[in-house]
């Protein structure tokens, strides 16, 4: 094979590979904005969870209290029916709350997968392009594209 031929084969690897590198980092880039995207609604969920568990121990406050009102007996016969619907509401509450947590969860390491499989590609082509840079180089470079130099006259 000419060498003129071999870099440019060897040119057009690098090129090739850089392209191919620099759009599996797009998508790294991509996949890990949207990873912090999910990782922000747990956050936030999380977040929501406390404000839930601190109006929860507000009710157990007003339970007590209406315990000691009953104990008095100062009570309304459908304190009973609002202490089941509170904890029937509670469980449901924990329930929502723990299955948008676990698919939130679930979402933020798929994209963190695919963030990693676009790096570990990202890397793959940007060997690719270092393989053909350097048949490129030891082809010579830019200087193989030139030919040979013309034949010196003589006489």
């Amino acid at each position: 094979m000419p060498i003129g031929v071999m870099a440019g084969v060897g040119l057009a690897v690098a090129v090739g590979g850089t392209v191919a590198e620099i759009s599996a980092q797009k998508k790294a880039a991509k996949q890990a904005k949207a990873a912090n995207k999910f990782q922000r609604q747990m956050s936030d969920l999380q977040s929501a969870r406390d404000k839930i568990q601190a109006l929860r121990q507000g009710r157990q406050s007003l339970a007590q209290a209406q315990q000691a009102a009953a104990n008095q007996g100062v009570s309304g016969s459908s304190i009973g029916e609002g202490g089941a619907g509170s904890i029937f509401s509670q469980t449901m509450g924990n329930e929502s709350f723990l299955s948008q947590y676990g698919y939130m969860a679930d979402q933020a390491s798929m994209h963190l997968q695919k963030s990693a499989d676009y790096s570990a590609r990202a890397g793959m082509f940007g060997a690719i392009a270092g393989l053909g840079s350097e048949v490129y180089s030891e082809a010579g470079g830019a200087a193989a594209f030139k030919g040979p130099p013309p034949p010196k006259k003589t006489g």
